[in-house]
């Protein structure tokens, strides 16, 4: 018997939210109490996203999304997929939570 070429694959998630990687690399943090954090480790430390496929929120850190703003990030939620939206630097992640594009990572925390 031949193996499937398609396997599912459970998980926990229930949200997916995507951060370009490249405007990440160009703030050099900007997040976090300390200003010196990313946005993806700030996201999963303050919403308690967890790790790995038990956790209920996913953050994914994408090369790049072809907006890249000079003083903030781009993130895509998975809920909303025709929006992106730009995150300033040094915005708290509890607001970020509360954008109206992020219903269901306010959810989360």
């Amino acid at each position: 018997m031949p193996k499937p070429n398609v396997i599912p694959i459970k998980t926990a998630w229930s949200n997916v939210a995507l951060v370009c990687g490249k405007c990440r690399k160009k703030l050099k943090g900007g997040f976090g109490p300390k200003g010196k954090e990313r946005l993806s480790k700030a996201l999963i430390r303050d919403l308690g996203a967890g790790k790995g496929r038990r956790a209920g929120l996913c953050i994914v850190e994408t090369r790049r999304m072809d907006i890249c703003p000079k003083c903030g990030v781009t993130i895509a939620n998975g809920h909303q997929p025709e929006q992106l939206l730009v995150i300033a630097e040094g915005t708290p992640v509890d607001q970020i939570a509360a954008a109206p594009g992020l219903p269901a990572l306010a959810q989360r925390a």
